[in-house]
């Protein structure tokens, strides 16, 4: 990620505290839900609704997992692990934009643009080959745009592994889409004359 200026890191400072805080809620309903906390329980029930709210688009992806009383709730950590990611993006996208450099602007853009198309072809592939279930609608929505690239490659062959599938096109494409991303980047920084980022 580029150096950032002033206003760039305090747009970040707020981003990443907003996401900060949704990761916390549902993290705090992660251990809540572990330890056999009811989500209709007066005093758990706001901690629970703002999680919730957060995760309703994560939830079907993975059945919980029980251990007598104990309830890992997979579809809230798939959720924890992806806020961060978004957030990411997100300063990636937004901070890009405060430059007066339009070559700049241009480069923060694509970069965002390509982490963006990297994300979805690793959460394609990592879902596939984890068995994720479209009940998620986060899950549906993964498989409904990319389900172009095992389409149109599908003489490239798919390893079955009981419910998993491990899709070498999806993996043969985001390794076309990473060099594609290298070599804009680097053109930009020849543009720029920037050796390192900035």
């Amino acid at each position: 990620m580029p150096r950032l200026n002033r206003t760039q890191q305090i747009v970040a400072a707020v981003i990443y505290f907003i996401f900060g805080v949704i990761v916390l809620f549902i993290l705090i309903a992660f251990i809540l839900k572990f330890f056999g906390a009811s989500e209709t329980s007066g005093i758990f029930r706001g901690i629970f609704n703002i999680s919730n709210f957060f995760t309703e688009m994560f939830r079907g992806s993975y059945q919980d997992i029980r251990f007598g009383p104990l309830t890992l709730s997979i579809f809230r950590f798939v959720a924890m692990t992806y806020y961060p990611i978004f957030g990411y993006l997100l300063v990636l996208l937004i901070a890009g934009l405060f430059v007066l450099n339009p070559f700049k602007i241009a480069r923060n853009i694509s970069n965002a643009f390509f982490r963006f198309i990297e994300l979805f072809l690793i959460t394609r592939f990592l879902f596939k080959a984890l068995a994720a279930s479209s009940q998620s609608s986060f899950v549906a929505f993964i498989y409904k745009y990319t389900n172009f690239i095992p389409d149109a490659l599908h003489f490239i062959p798919v390893i079955r592994i009981g419910q998993s599938d491990i899709e070498l096109s999806v993996f043969l494409v985001f390794g076309i889409v990473l060099m594609i991303d290298i070599l804009i980047w680097n053109l930009f920084q020849g543009i720029l004359g920037e050796k390192d980022y900035e």
